[in-house]
């Protein structure tokens, strides 16, 4: 009996150890311009990297990384990931990127808020 619930217990803990190893793969090293330092240059980091208080360059077709305030925008248009209006309009008005949220129209600078939630 117990080496039936040896063998079952085996096998399972294999099936979760290769679906786990499925799910990782598709975790994708993306890395974004951020302007960073007292100098204010530009660099390309890891998004694992990035801090609150990054400034992040967004454009069209990117991916908002973390949660962050708009510090300027031009004609900047996004999809928010938990609601069924698409292409909703940011800037001065709605400063306010949701991580996760997909740049569908322009472009911007964001301040990092929050990495991680």
């Amino acid at each position: 009996m117990s080496l039936i619930l040896i063998s079952i217990t085996s096998i399972v803990d294999y099936v979760k150890d290769r679906k786990f190893i499925e799910l990782f793969s598709l975790v994708k090293e993306e890395s974004l311009p951020v302007i960073r330092g007292k100098l204010g240059a530009t660099q390309t980091i890891s998004v694992w990297e990035m801090v609150v208080g990054d400034v992040v360059l967004l454009g069209t077709g990117d991916m908002v990384p973390a949660d962050c305030l708009v510090i300027n925008s031009t004609n900047l248009k996004v999809d928010e990931p938990y609601s069924l209006n698409k292409g909703v309009s940011k800037g001065e008005e709605d400063p306010v990127l949701l991580a996760g949220s997909l740049v569908s129209n322009g472009q911007c600078k964001a301040l990092v808020c929050v990495v991680g939630a």
